[in-house]
């Protein structure tokens, strides 16, 4: 006895634009613990949030006045993390990969956040 079965493939086209409007910018990336966030083109009164790959939200700041940030995870674990960036009209997604990295030296930008004690 022989099984028969019918497969349909419905197939789309998706567009993907690139707003660089939108673009958030994390550098260096991969990090040695300390990285910048940039925010460009972006209004005032953000809401930042880091997690790490379970989900757990390891780091939370409301309204952000500058565009332009610096983050410390010395002393979190080694590993990728995600970051959220809430607008008033979107939501934005970026990973954050954090390794062992020889940088250069970096000076502080902006808001310094120490995630070392939200844990």
């Amino acid at each position: 006895m022989k099984s028969q079965f019918r497969v349909d493939f419905l197939t789309k086209k998706i567009k993907c634009y690139d707003n660089r409007e939108d673009k958030i910018v994390i550098f260096p990336n991969p990090n040695d613990g300390i990285f910048r966030i940039k925010l460009p083109n972006m209004d005032f009164n953000i809401d930042l949030k880091a997690m790490n790959s379970e989900g757990k939200n390891i780091y939370e700041e409301c309204n952000l006045k500058n565009n332009e940030i610096e983050i410390n995870l010395n002393g979190v674990a080694k590993g990728l993390y995600f970051l959220k960036v809430y607008t008033k009209e979107k939501v934005l997604f970026k990973s954050i990969s954090y390794t062992i990295v020889n940088g250069l030296p970096r000076n502080k930008i902006g808001e310094s956040f120490n995630l070392k004690n939200l844990i």
